[in-house]
Order: structure tokens, then sequence, then C-alpha cells
């Protein structure tokens, strides 16, 4: 028989003072591991879930209970099992932080369970209202109304129409959508960025608001599925989310339903009701004509699915897919469960303290939810990383890449301000400083330092890519130098002769005026040979001799000009070579009518036969397959790491299955002639435009083909990780460059 110290009896036999929680919502639940009490907290909105036995003792806590007591009632209740006093300790611990009870002296109490050094780490209450009050800050809700009358109607309405009729409302539109997706060519050719551009300020309006009718459409869906299922829906409001308002909906009451399905029908109806208008979308963007609404209906519906995919519908967020996955792994609180795990894993790792039980509640499924926090754990960096780097980046992008700093900066303090002071107050903690380690911790540090140092300082092999185009610097070029229509072109890549005729245009009104030339030119001779003959019959009159003789010189230069210009209609090969097409040139329309330019494609087509080309068009070009060569286009942010000499490797479209090898031979380039539309419009080393640079192929040249593209990889010198993340950053802050007054001409 064991005795206890006298101490440890009289902790046993000390009051409480703990009660629960008057306003706490408890209700049973029945799942396939047996009966659980699912207990709603109203002020903090987090769910638990306890045993019956750990809910017998939660109802048995009175200011007036002893541990003493606690352990009888439970012994008698669920004989012949017993609960010891450390564990009974523990489980009020746990409801403690919790807040799941009150009590009125919280040292004394502390100090009765015989943990008097946990009455050192501080008032829980107010360490979690410091960190709601500085997360309140990217993340606050506004109270809202009660959305229960409206929800009710609905509610009625949808009870009222067949249920065939609903499934058929609903999935229609989706399976038409997929069909478009897959099978409908406007969806595969449709430029994005292109529709956006055209947009005038009420379609920008327009776009913005049926984006917050979605968001509105979400969380009906979410009120409307809780209202059907029979759960109270209080409130629907607006909630501060990282820097702006969007709608939210308080389903929380549908964790205390008893089915399961229930629950997670009510969780997925937002992200059903997200396909649904995406798939409406799309079906609009491919039926409508009206550009405009075009370009809305297509944003409309990738901004749905990108939110089901990536946001609400994502199960690693804490958010509609999160609460759907909680349910189908029957663990409430599952991203709490997963980070004390984490948690207790690294810090047993590091520190070498012992985990302790997580306070989320009991665990049914570890291996899962220990791979669910490694998984969150890393998404949800990223997600939160993207969208602050993404709304400090349009900062900067605006001309204030300083106040993008210290926006994305204020951000990222805010974000982890909770965690550093939670590890800054288990730290000072003496209880837990007496269970580290010291050798594991000095280990933990010295590995800590020699990571930084390596990647810091370190460096490591590096390629930076760039965009590949075959191109003919040395090739002759053929402009129109008269414009005029086309009647006649050789085909691209036949053989022609110098002086060989290439294409033929023709100009109507240089033909009339040549013909006024004409018969202008005839008129003034015959006027001049009567005034001479006049002149030499009556020497008395004085005839206009040599005023007529200088216009009819001067009609003559008009008319020489004029069949010079006709006969410069003719574009001819100035050398022996290869006919080669020009950059291909698609169609575009413009902003304010819907107009297709003369020509597409390439001059050399036999489409474009009686289109108009203007001066300057380029016909196409006469080369060698010698003249052919790769051109890099570099980002300018980059093109200080590029030198000669350096080794590339370059894959082009034509040929995806072959690995083309050179070197870079020049730096720095002008823009060439023939250099493909697909590129920058900027010159090579000017202020935020990209940067050409050429590289001579060690072999595969002779299987190059004109105006090819693709992809290239540069191996520049090696460089610490480091340094490579202060150079991605400045890149991301760095100001739009400002555009030339010239850049559409």
């Amino acid at each position: 028989m064991t005795v206890l110290p006298s101490s440890s009896l009289a902790a046993d036999d000390r009051p409480l003072d703990l009660s629960c929680r008057p306003d706490l919502v408890v209700r049973p639940v029945s799942s396939r591991s047996g009966v659980f009490w699912r207990i709603k907290d109203p002020v903090s909105l987090r769910y638990f879930e306890l045993t019956p036995e750990e809910h017998f003792l939660l109802t048995r806590l009175k200011p007036e209970s002893t541990l003493r007591q606690l352990s009888g009632d439970f012994a008698n209740q669920f004989a012949p099992r017993e609960v010891a006093s450390g564990e009974l300790r523990q489980f009020l611990l746990d409801l403690l932080e919790n807040q799941l009870v009150i009590r009125s002296h919280h040292r004394r109490a502390v100090v009765a369970w015989g943990h008097p050094e946990a009455s050192m780490t501080g008032h829980p209450e107010e360490n979690t209202r410091r960190a709601i009050g500085w997360q309140s800050l990217l993340f606050h809700r506004f109270r809202g109304i009660n959305p229960t009358p409206i929800l009710d109607v609905i509610v009625r309405l949808l009870v009222a129409c067949p249920s065939g009729l609903r499934r058929a409302m609903f999935w229609i539109p989706l399976a038409l959508a997929a069909w478009l997706l897959a099978f409908h060519p406007v969806v595969g050719g449709w430029n994005l960025s292109g529709g956006f551009s055209a947009l005038t300020f009420p379609a920008w309006g327009l776009m913005l608001l049926l984006l917050w009718f979605c968001r509105a459409f979400h969380e009906l869906a979410h009120g409307v599925a809780c209202r059907w299922f029979g759960a109270e829906c209080p409130e629907i409001g607006i909630q501060w989310l990282l820097l702006s308002p969007v709608l939210y909906c308080d389903v929380s009451d549908a964790w205390l339903l008893s089915s399961r399905a229930s629950r997670i029908y009510i969780s997925a109806a937002g992200p059903l009701a997200d396909l649904w208008l995406a798939a409406v979308g799309i079906m609009l963007a491919t039926s409508l004509g009206v550009e405009p609404l075009r370009t809305v209906s297509w944003a409309v519906s990738l901004f749905c699915l990108a939110n089901t995919l990536f946001l609400n519908g994502n199960p690693l967020l804490k958010y509609d897919g999160y609460h759907v996955l909680c349910d189908l792994m029957e663990e409430p609180n599952l991203s709490d469960k997963a980070r004390a795990r984490c948690r207790g894993w690294w810090l047993s790792l590091c520190l070498g303290l012992t985990a302790s039980a997580s306070t989320a509640g009991r665990v049914r499924h570890p291996t899962l939810v220990a791979l669910y926090g490694v998984a969150a754990g890393i998404y949800r960096p990223w997600i939160w990383g993207t969208l602050l780097i993404g709304v400090a980046m349009g900062i900067s992008r605006s001309g204030h890449p300083d106040l993008g700093w210290i926006v994305a900066l204020s951000l990222i303090a805010v974000l982890l301000m909770s965690r550093v002071a939670r590890l800054s107050r288990n730290l000072q903690d003496p209880l837990v400083r007496s269970q580290v380690d010291p050798h594991r911790a000095w280990w933990t540090v010295g590995a800590g330092l020699i990571l930084s140092a390596l990647f810091l300082l370190v460096p490591l092999p590096r390629t930076i890519s760039a965009t590949a185009l075959v191109d003919a610097p040395h090739a002759s070029p053929l402009y129109v130098v008269v414009p005029g229509r086309i009647e006649m072109t050789k085909p691209s890549g036949v053989a022609v002769l110098p002086g060989e005729v290439v294409a033929r245009l023709s100009n109507p009104e240089l033909m009339r005026q040549r013909d006024r030339l004409w018969a202008e030119v005839g008129q003034l001779e015959f006027r001049l040979r009567s005034y001479e003959t006049q002149r030499l019959e009556r020497p008395e009159t004085s005839p206009p001799v040599s005023a007529t003789r200088e216009s009819l010189a001067a009609a003559r230069r008009q008319l020489e000009e004029v069949q010079g210009d006709l006969e410069r209609l003719n574009v001819s090969a100035p050398r022996e070579g290869i006919l080669w097409p020009p950059p291909w040139k698609l169609p575009h329309h413009h902003h304010h009518q819907q107009q297709v330019t003369n020509w597409t494609g390439s001059p050399l087509d036999t489409a474009n036969r009686g289109c108009w080309l203007e001066v300057g068009t380029l016909v196409g070009q006469i080369g060698a397959p010698a003249d052919l060569s790769i051109v890099l286009e570099l980002p300018a942010h980059r093109a200080d790491l590029v030198q000669e000499g350096q080794v590339v490797t370059v894959v082009l479209s034509h040929a995806p299955h072959q690995t083309l090898r050179g070197q870079i031979s020049q730096v720095g380039l002008k823009m060439a002639e023939s250099r493909s539309p697909d590129l920058g419009t900027g010159v090579g080393n000017s202020e935020g435009g990209p940067v050409l640079a050429r590289i001579s192929l060690s072999h595969g040249g002779e299987a190059l083909q004109l105006r090819d593209r693709g992809s290239a990889r540069i191996s520049v010198a090696w460089t610490p990780c480091g340094r490579r993340v202060l150079e991605w950053l400045q890149s991301v802050f760095r100001p739009m460059p400002p555009v030339p007054a010239s850049a559409g001409t």
C-alpha cells in the first residue's frame, strides 16, 4: 500500500473553487465510436467532445468540490473503474485552459491542485485577449443581423419545389460547364489578360458587384442548409479579413446536430454554391457575344473556382472544407489537435520536453491527425504568404515600394505576434525550463546556426530561366515602301533569286494619279506647241511659253515619281535565299468597337489576298539556314547575372524532346527587326525592360526553324540561398517601369 505525503492528502481535500460555465451548450452526439457529449463555447465559438466519464466529472464540479470527492463519485458511477489524482488534476487544468470552467481565486485553486509553478505563468484570459487583440487587426467580425426570417422563407420555397427539379437545377449547370470546359473551342483560345485590359470603368464596377454577390450567395447557401436541417443561424454580417471586408454567416450551431451527414451538408453548402456559380459563369462566357460581359463572366467563374480550390473548399485552411474533414474523421478541433501533436513532437525533438495531452479533445486517429498537421503547417504559411505578398506587391507596383515593404512587414508581425508571445511565455515558465534537456537544447542551437550559415553563406548551383526565340539577324528584310493591296505573293519557304518578285501590290489611287498626270502632260505638251507656233506666227503676242514649259516639267517629274511608286509596289528579293514569313500577326479588337484589322497571320498567306498593307509592313525575309540563331529575353533585374561564356540549355516548341546546348556569345543586344511580338516590347538595357542575349550552339543548329519559341536555362554563378531570397524580394517590391510615350506607335 502506497502512503501519500501529507501535503498531497491536504491538497486532495481542499475545495477546488471550480464550476462548469452555465452558458455552455451541451448535447449528446452518437458516432461509430459510441455516444459523446459535444460542448459549444458560445464566446470563442469552439467545440469540444467529452466522453461520458469526462462529462460526468464536468457536471459534478462545484465550488466546494474536492479532488477526493470527485474521485469517489467517479468510482461509484463507473465501478470498478477509478481515476487517479494526477489524471484528474490534468483534466481540470485542461478545462481551465479551454475556459470551460469558472473560478473565483485562480492562484489558490491552482496551488490546491498541487501545481504552484503554474501560478507564475500569468492569467490565461489576459494573454488570450492580448493575442486576439493583435490578430483582430487582420481578422475581426462585426455584428450583423439575424437572417432567420429570410432563410425560413427560402427554405419553404425549396420545400415546395419537387425534389427532381431541385436536383436538375443543381446538376445540369455543372454538367454543361464540365462539357464546355472539355470540348468548347472558345475556352482554350480565350485570353484573360487581354480581356481585362479592354474593360472599362463601368465593367470593373459590375465585376466587383458580382463578386460581392457571389460571396453573399456562398454565405446564404450555408444559412439555408443550416435551417434546412433544423439548426439555428443567429447571425450574418461582415468580417475584416486581410484588410478587406467579406461576408460571414454563423452556422456554428450545426456542430450540435446529431447527424454527421447533416453537418457535412451544411459545411459543404458554400463550396457547392461556388461551383454552381462558376458553372453558370462558364455557360454565360461561352454564349455571350458582348466582350465586356464575357470577360466579367469568366472572371466571376474563375474567382468562384479559385475560392473553392484554394480557400473555402480546401481542408488545410479552417474554412468549409476543414469542417467537412472534421466530420468525416470525427475529429472536432482537428487543427488544434494536429498543432498540439506537431508542437509536442517538435519540442520533444529540440528541447527534450515531454509532449502533454492535447487540450482540444480526444484524438481518434493519431497518424492522420499528425499528417494533417504537417500538411497544414506547410500550406497555410504558403497561402497566407502569397496573399500578403500579393497585397504588398500591388502597393509597390503602383509606385510606392517603401509603403509596400512597410505593409508586408507589418502584416507578418501581426500574424507572428501571438506565436512569439506564446513561445516567450512558455520559456519564462520555471516548470518548462526545468524540464528542458540542456544537451539537446545546445544541439538544437548549434544545428540552427549551422543551417543559417549554410543558407546565408554557402553558394549553390543556380540557373535562371529565359524565353528563347529563333531569329535571323543577318537575313534581308522585305518591307512595304508603297502602300497597296496584295495581288500576288510567293509561298513562304521557297527559294528565290536576286530581283525576283516576292509580292505584287496594287494601288488604285496611284493608278488614277498616273492616268491624270498622263492626261495633264499631254495637255501641257499640246498647249506648249500651240504657244510656240503662235509666237512664231505673231511675234507681237507674248504667250506664256516659259510658264507652260515649267508646268510641263513639274508634271513630268510628278509622273516619274508616280511611275516609280508603281514600280516599287513590286517587292523583290535583294539576294538569293529562302523566303521566310514575318512574325505572325494575331487578330486584335479595338477597345471601343469590334473592328478586326485588315490582315492577320502572314502577308504571304493566300487568305490575305486583297488586304491592304501599309508602309513599313514586313512582308518577309530572305536568308539562308546559316543565318538562324537563338536570342534570349532576360528579365532586367537578372540581366546582371548573365555573362558571356555561360552554359545554356534550350528546348524549342517544335522539338520538345530535344535539348540544345550552347554558350552566351553576346549580352545586351538591341531589339532585332525580326523579333517576335510574343516577347516584351522593351529594348535592351532599358530600365525595367527585357535584355537580349544571343547564344552560339555547339550542335543542333541545322534543325532550327525561324521564329520557333521555347525556354532556356542559363547556368550562372553559384549563389547562396539567402541572396536569392533577397533578390526575389527586391524584384517583388520594385515599382513598375514607366511606359514610354511612343510605346504604342
